[in-house]
């Protein structure tokens, strides 16, 4: 349910619209059944969500990488050498 709360009417706080209040500081949020929820709190969720997003794929191109390389060094290492390192003559 969203209202229009004034909240902290002391430092100036005034209804907006809808369920915004922005108060002295020009500070704007939400007010989602009587807890005034800051504007900022949702660019912050949205920047951790995209932060672990970003690391997610970060990880999984390290071990797609890791994977490949250790995958041609093991095949480099097994393969039969056609003179095994010896010269002819």
């Amino acid at each position: 349910m969203v209202s229009v709360v004034v909240i902290h009417t002391s430092l100036g706080a005034t209804a907006v619209g809808d369920g915004v209040v922005a108060d002295w500081a020009g500070h704007v949020g939400c007010d989602v059944d009587g807890l005034e929820v800051p504007k900022e709190a949702f660019e912050v969720k949205k920047l951790l969500a995209l932060a672990a997003i970003a690391g997610g794929v970060l990880l999984v191109v390290r071990r797609k990488s890791s994977a490949k390389a250790e995958a041609d060094l093991w095949r480099e290492a097994t393969t039969p050498a056609a003179n095994n390192g010896v010269k002819k003559a």
